[in-house]
């Protein structure tokens, strides 16, 4: 064979095969590229216009999780807008909302409870020594139900805001408390409720700031809404979220009721007294200075003008070895009242409180449950004192169980009234504007606490 260039013609042979192999392979190619270009030509991903329209290109929606059918997330961030617009506000950070269905928002209230037992189920151990709470009641959170009937709950110490997504109910009842929830975000960003509330020791005091903020919060609805305070609309959003963010028993408890209606009924009738006399204004001084204790929120007039004069250091007396302190609690004006009001009604008094300044209430713990109580209270003046001091006359026979009967006092007590009975004594003292009232089921400790006061 001849050598073509290096290339045996076998060799040339083969190399031409190649080549047509390749051109047939690129003329297959454009043949199906073609084919595949006139069959999309029929094809449009967009919208035809019609003739002499021009094209618009619409923009993907965005997947919004919606909380519950005609309920979105959008229309949460409308309603916190509108509800700060009503204030005349701005907000001064977001409030995080969490979407959750029925089953979700019990478990979170199950967790609360067990950790933050609601008031006034937290307050049970005062209950029982001051002889309101009854023996027999054994009261239990119902956060199942309190779930179902909420469409929303707001958690001040979370700053975190729960919307029902499987809300099927009145669309106006989640818009309401929504709307509610966020006038309290609202509130708590210029009271600094949460942080005060936290650090607040004395039970009058987070009363009153509690009072304070729900109060404020119950305005912002009530101008969101354009009702006039005081009005029955008014009254009718006030119960609706009384009946939503109060918690529930699974046994009846009126008792529990009306106490945890306390900080909400006191709150809204201040709200009301202070848009009456200085529109919302007079309520943003409130709030930006907040409430020391309850007697401020009772008494509108005196708001800024009140100031604690008097502070009671905890009685310090020798007892038995058995003996131990037990609770110590400054009550204050309000839930002084209720209390009051509580001893009154099965005989039909009616309590007189007027000028609270404070108060203290300790106890001491003996052996076999026996137990001995002091409530030093301070007021205004000596006028006032002498009304609670004639009002607790009239109170003091319902703290014993059976007849109590006024008798001489021991040996060392110089002033005041003593009452007793097999079941114990009570003590009744006023010097000027302070009134002590001591009581307890063990006589010759009861002796000795009134003696450490002469």
């Amino acid at each position: 064979m001849n050598d073509r260039g290096g290339l045996t013609a076998k060799q040339w042979i083969i190399l031409l095969i190649l080549a047509l192999a390749v051109v047939a392979v690129l003329f297959f190619m454009r043949q199906a590229i073609q084919s595949a270009q006139q069959g999309l030509a029929t094809v449009s991903l967009l919208p035809t216009p019609a003739p002499g329209s021009t094209p618009t290109l619409m923009p993907l929606p965005l997947l919004e999780p919606s909380p519950t059918p005609g309920f979105t997330l959008s229309l949460a961030g409308t309603l916190a807008r509108e509800v700060a617009q009503a204030r005349g506000l701005l907000s001064r950070w977001e409030t995080p909302l969490t979407p959750v269905d029925a089953y979700d928002l019990s478990v979170v209230l199950y967790r609360r409870y067990q950790t933050m037992p609601p008031f006034p189920l937290s307050e049970q151990a005062l209950l029982e020594i001051v002889g309101v709470w009854p023996p027999d009641l054994e009261v239990v959170p119902d956060p199942v139900t309190q779930a179902q009937v909420a469409p929303a709950l707001y958690f001040s110490d979370e700053e975190q805001l729960y919307v029902r997504r499987d809300w099927s109910g009145d669309m106006s009842a989640i818009r309401t408390i929504v709307a509610y929830s966020y006038a309290r975000a609202l509130s708590d960003q210029y009271g600094d409720f949460p942080r005060l509330l936290a650090e607040s020791s004395s039970l009058d005091r987070k009363l009153a700031l509690e009072a304070l903020a729900q109060g404020d919060a119950l305005l912002s609805l009530w101008l969101h809404e354009g009702v006039t305070p005081s009005s029955p609309k008014a009254e009718a959003l006030t119960q609706a979220v009384a009946a939503t963010t109060l918690p529930r028993w699974r046994t009846p408890a009126p008792l529990l009721d009306r106490l945890a209606q306390l900080p909400l009924t006191l709150g809204s009738t201040f709200a009301e007294t202070q848009y009456s006399t200085g529109g919302a204004a007079l309520m943003d001084e409130a709030v930006r200075r907040p409430a020391r204790a309850t007697r401020q929120l009772l008494e509108p007039e005196i708001y800024t003008t009140w100031n604690t004069q008097l502070v009671f250091d905890p009685l310090t007396v020798d007892l038995e070895r058995d003996w131990t302190v037990g609770h110590s609690e400054t009550v204050g004006a309000a839930l002084m009242t209720f209390i009051f009001a509580e001893w009154g009604n099965p005989s039909g008094i009616t309590p007189t409180i007027a000028g609270w300044n404070h108060d203290l209430l300790q106890t001491w713990e003996g052996p076999e449950g026996k137990r001995v109580v002091l409530w030093q209270t301070a007021w205004d003046s000596t006028t006032e004192a002498t009304a609670v001091f004639d009002t607790l006359v009239q109170l003091v026979p319902s703290r014993l169980p059976g007849k109590i009967t006024l008798t001489l006092r021991p040996e060392g007590v110089h002033w005041g009234r003593w009452w007793s009975n097999a079941e114990g004594a009570v003590y009744l003292y006023r010097v000027t504007n302070r009134v002590w009232f001591l009581w307890g089921d063990d006589i010759a400790s009861v002796e000795s606490v009134a003696r450490a006061l002469q």
